[in-house]
């Protein structure tokens, strides 16, 4: 195929073409071009269609609990201040109206198929088409069903897309040199790091400390809300290669408060988007993305739309290892 109009490659250079043409091939894209130059080899014949709209990448999320999307949006009881509060028995709530219906669903065969095919279908409504997040705990199995309609970083089914990792428990002190040797080969590692806004919670990233003086932090590390980080921390965290995926809505609705992001993006650390999960967070990015800028601007730090549109596309690409 091939389609025309607007397109905002998000490339090196920030090229934006008024009117150009987008040609795929086997699921990939061939060429962008300008629509007045000569067409690529094999397309001479195939309808350059108009859309009449601007075209982007493929939105790339970093961070979300896909099974979770069957869900409606979470009336939060109260405000907290770290995960260990609402996620436990002082909460009865959540195992009413999340864990417990989701340990229902995943232990059905004939249901969790239409589950997978149904949050997939809500992330391409969106503009997702790479997302994150297959685990469920009801049922370990379920990223067999997560090879469909959009590619997860998890379990890419795709040799040009590296596999990522992920790692929901905090990481203790005790366990801070495994830890870095965990982080220190090729894989990229996704972990929930200080979600919360208490001592708790930067206590987290503070346990990546070593006692040597060294930090259990590489550049394959991608810290999943870093909500409690300091400004310092962001400057330790970007010196030793991290980055991170923010979740301001979800982060707003559970703690009242988000990361730093102004201090993040100062720091030079690399910030991706990510929805979360259905319960505390945004439909799809692109109801994330509305939420970045409105939270950025409440705390002085004003993101461009170009910053905002790398944070889901050549931003995590790059981090991901696929631009």
């Amino acid at each position: 195929m091939a389609l025309r109009g607007r397109i905002v490659t998000m490339d090196g250079g920030g090229t934006v073409l008024a009117d150009g043409v987008v040609y795929v091939h086997d699921r990939s894209v061939a060429a962008v071009l300008p629509a007045a130059a000569p067409r690529p080899a094999g397309f001479e014949q195939v309808d350059r269609v108009r859309t009449g709209g601007t075209i982007y990448p493929g939105l790339i999320e970093m961070h979300n609990h896909l099974p979770y999307g069957v869900l409606p949006l979470w009336p939060v009881p109260r405000l907290f201040t770290n995960r260990g509060q609402w996620s436990g028995s002082s909460t009865p709530d959540y195992h009413r109206l999340i864990s417990g219906p989701m340990g229902v669903l995943g232990r059905r065969p004939d249901v969790v198929p239409a589950v997978v095919r149904y949050v997939e279908v809500r992330c391409l409504l969106g503009g997702t088409t790479t997302s994150q997040g297959v685990a469920l705990a009801s049922n370990a199995g379920i990223v067999k069903h997560f090879r469909g309609l959009i590619r997860n970083v998890e379990s890419t089914g795709d040799p040009a897309l590296p596999v990522a990792a992920t790692h929901i428990a905090d990481v203790e002190a005790t366990d801070a040199d495994h830890f870095l040797a965990r982080i220190s080969g090729t894989q990229k590692l996704l972990l929930h790091l200080s979600e919360g806004i208490d001592d708790s919670a930067r206590d987290h990233f503070r346990a990546l400390h070593l006692s040597r003086g060294q930090w259990a932090i590489t550049g394959n590390l991608i810290g999943i809300h870093c909500a409690g980080l300091t400004a310092e921390d962001f400057t330790v965290f970007a010196e030793h290669g991290g980055s991170m995926v923010w979740s301001p809505l979800s982060n707003l609705l559970l703690y009242g408060k988000t990361a730093n992001i102004g201090a993040a993006i100062a720091a030079g650390v690399p910030v991706a988007l990510g929805s979360d999960w259905a319960s505390s967070g945004s439909k799809n990015l692109l109801g994330e993305l509305k939420v970045a800028r409105f939270a950025a601007s409440a705390v002085g730090a004003q993101l461009s739309s170009e910053q905002l549109v790398a944070m889901v596309t050549s931003t995590p690409g790059a981090r991901q290892g696929r631009c």
